[in-house]
């Protein structure tokens, strides 16, 4: 009889040992299938193709202002509000 439970006991371990593990691979595999791919297409390449940028994308998400501030070791790059 005890060795019988001990069995168990261990079989059960192990099914919960492969359900964590499915569990964990589920969950990083649904985040790489939801993962974005971003195209480098239309990235800015100076300060003012990337301010109009910003304007273009707080016009199309109706967003009513942002702060930015570009910093670049110890200087202040860009600081504007649009």
């Amino acid at each position: 009889m005890r060795k019988q439970l001990t069995f168990i006991f261990i079989f059960t371990i192990s099914i919960i040992k492969i359900l964590i593990i499915s569990l964990v691979f589920l969950h990083f595999s649904i985040s790489l299938c939801f993962a974005q791919n971003v195209s480098k297409v239309n990235e800015p390449q100076t300060l003012n193709e990337l301010q109009e940028s910003i304007q273009k994308i707080l016009i199309e998400t109706n967003t009513p202002g942002a702060g930015i501030v570009m910093i670049s070791g110890d200087s202040v790059v860009l600081l504007s509000g649009f």
